[in-house]
């Protein structure tokens, strides 16, 4: 998205200077013969520590009164391990939106005070067609203790918003950040997850936010959290040019009505090329909106090759000419197909909350990174650059995340948009249900078992599967099935395999994939004596095994809610019992008075000679506070639990 905005944006925020101005950060510098850091011996221990860790961001004018910006980044890292010096002795410099590089200085400083500098003949650059590529060198004469310093200045375009990550998985002793600005130029900034607050002053018509000096304590990965997300850093966006008034500029509603225009431009020009596509399929003919938009979506994405990675036709024409589109071209061409079939629309632009959460009230359009459509009175969502989703699938870490809806309007017969923050509603735990019926029975005088398996994956559980089955060969198709089926008994025979509801154009929120087939295993049951051990609790699966030696410190958030429903049938021989069926009754459950919003419950009752078993565990929430960790541990520990249980049968 911000590569569509640049040019527009350029134009509307900045105004031109006809006196370039002196760059704060040029004659900044390292220490020149610096003797090693003396750190403690509990610093010493640490695989690797920032020392110094300084980015420097100066807007300014050139002598041709063009806003640009200069980049400072200057770090010193202490290496102590062979690990730490694999990830740190090679240093990447991005040439995105690089204009030039002014300066570069490498070196490495050992334990003894020994420096070893760049040898700059080993700069590589790497780059392709599509994309800006960047530099690559390595650092030489780093060991272990060793201290890898670097620093360079970068002549960038002009951007109007943008973000600096201040943590890692080190910790950092010293670090600094600086926005400096013309002082007609006011920038807005926001901090996360304890980013310092910055401190604001004007010194010589130019303006300063920093925060300098301040310590950044490592940051581990945890299971069941999105890491990048957690990570302190700050955001900052121009807000005001006060050479051009007082008006607050990249608003929300200033988004909406220049996405909406640069999306609608040139539209009409090919509205009768759209109508005869539309005529020629009968798209318009179908009343019911929710059938209409479903022919309309599955006509587009089984027609047009959507290039989300690459080179790729953005200009209607191009797109219907070509059948080939970039994200922005595969919108264009729902939106023309919607509006030449009266279908009531809103584009909704949000993040990947995995990466980064939508924040509604810092309004940066870094944030618009993802398409999709609304459609009020269905109130489902489409997502037009996914050819392998259907309505009314989304990427699930699309879901639970503020967007950006823009709404067309027609005012006085000029077409605009209004823009407006809302939240995109995850699925239901129910939507993505993995179901599992088994039945049981052993032969051959209790040496092996037969599992008749019947699997549907419903919602995100089969998105992985269900839009590709289709396209595999038979050998791949019987290759996949037979390993799934396998989860459920290790080095089994599988036969009778039998796949439906894989077709491409189906949505498993609505149609879940199904699969069935037989096993016949050895490894289920065991002789010990006069008795005999079957694994029942392996036959619904590998599970997970949740440890936590240190104290949580993220929110658990899931990626997205989620239900499994298994249930067993286990045929007892003649003459045996179960003598601890009771081991299958167990009740893991947390949650208010009113609603439990996870479980793992499991329930056996006896049929004659049938043991019938059914277990449903399940994750409300996508979000479970840290108070609520130990609870969601519990329960997912509990499925592990129950696939450690083991029946015994002896001789009644």
């Amino acid at each position: 998205m911000r590569n569509l905005l640049i040019a527009l944006l350029f134009v509307f925020t900045v105004s031109r200077y006809s006196m370039a101005q002196e760059f704060e950060y040029d004659f900044y510098d390292w220490t020149d013969d610096r003797k090693p850091f003396q750190l403690s011996d509990l610093e010493n221990k640490e695989p690797a520590i920032f020392l110094k860790d300084l980015r420097a961001i100066e807007f300014a004018y050139d002598k041709d009164g063009n806003a640009i910006c200069y980049y400072t980044l200057h770090k010193i890292i202490k290496v102590n391990t062979d690990e730490s010096i694999q990830e740190f002795n090679k240093v990447y410099i991005s040439l995105y939106n690089t204009l030039d590089i002014l300066d570069l200085k490498v070196r490495a400083i050992n334990t003894s005070g020994k420096i070893t500098y760049l040898d700059k003949s080993n700069i590589k650059e790497v780059k392709s067609e599509d994309t800006p590529g960047y530099k690559i060198f390595a650092v030489e004469g780093v060991e272990k203790g060793s201290e890898i310093e670097y620093l360079y200045k970068l002549k960038k375009n002009y951007f109007n918003f943008s973000r600096e990550y201040f943590q890692s998985i080190y910790k950092s002793k010293d670090a600094t950040f600086e926005l400096i600005s013309p002082e007609n130029l006011v920038f807005d900034t926001k901090g996360y997850n304890g980013f310092p607050v910055l401190k604001d002053t004007v010194v010589d018509s130019k303006r300063f936010l920093s925060a300098k000096g301040f310590s950044v304590t490592p940051k581990t990965k945890e299971e069941y959290s999105f890491y990048r997300t957690e990570l302190m850093r700050v955001e900052y966006k121009l807000g005001y040019n006060t050479s051009r008034g007082k008006t607050k500029i990249f608003t929300w509603a200033n988004a909406g009505e220049r996405v909406y225009g640069m999306l609608s431009e040139g539209q009409a020009t090919y509205n009768k090329q759209v109508q005869k596509i539309i005529s020629k399929n009968k798209l318009n003919g179908i009343s019911d909106t929710r059938k209409r938009i479903k022919a309309i979506e599955n006509y587009i994405k089984n027609n047009y090759l959507i290039v989300t990675n690459g080179p790729a036709p953005s200009e209607l024409g191009a797109v219907l000419k070509s059948k080939t589109a970039s994200t922005k071209g595969i919108v264009m061409l729902f939106m023309n197909f919607f509006n030449n079939t009266q279908t009531n629309y809103s584009i909704v632009l949000t993040t990947n909350r995995s990466e980064l959460k939508f924040d509604p009230e810092f309004e940066s359009w870094d944030f618009l990174e993802n398409y999709l459509f609304y459609f009020p009175e269905i109130n489902e969502y489409l997502a037009p650059s996914i050819s392998t989703m259907r309505m009314p699938m989304i990427p699930y870490n699309w879901a639970h995340n503020h967007g950006l809806f823009i709404k067309p309007v027609t005012l006085g017969g000029y077409s605009t948009a209004v823009g407006e923050v809302k939240f995109i509603e995850a699925f239901s735990c129910e939507k993505n249900t993995d179901w599992l019926d088994l039945k049981v029975k052993f032969v051959n005088d209790m040496e092996k078992a037969e599992v008749h398996v019947k699997k549907k994956l419903g919602g995100y559980n089969a998105i992985y599967i269900q839009p590709y089955y289709s396209l595999l060969d038979e050998e791949n198709k019987k290759k996949i099935s037979e390993e799934l089926l396998k989860t459920y008994a290790k080095g089994a025979q599988v036969s009778n395999i039998k796949v439906a509801n894989f077709d491409k154009d189906l949505c498993p929120l609505e149609v879940p994939f199904e699969l069935e087939g037989d096993l016949t295993s050895e490894t289920l049951i065991e002789k010990a004596g006069n008795k005999y051990i079957f694994k029942i609790g392996e036959i619904i699966g590998p599970q997970v095994e949740m440890y936590q030696e240190k104290k949580r410190v993220a929110k658990v958030e899931n990626t997205y809610n989620r239900s499994y429903i298994r249930h067993i049938e286990l045929e007892i021989p003649e003459g045996y019992k179960v003598v601890n069926l009771k081991d299958l009754n167990m009740d893991i459950s947390f949650g208010d008075d009113k609603t439990k919003t996870m479980a793992f419950i499991s329930k056996y009752k006896q049929e004659g000679n049938v043991v019938v078993v059914d277990v449903e565990e399940y994750y409300k929430n996508i979000i479970y506070e840290v108070e609520e960790f130990e609870n969601f541990r519990k329960v997912i520990n509990a499925a592990a639990d129950f696939n450690k249980i083991s029946l015994v049968l002896e001789k009644e």
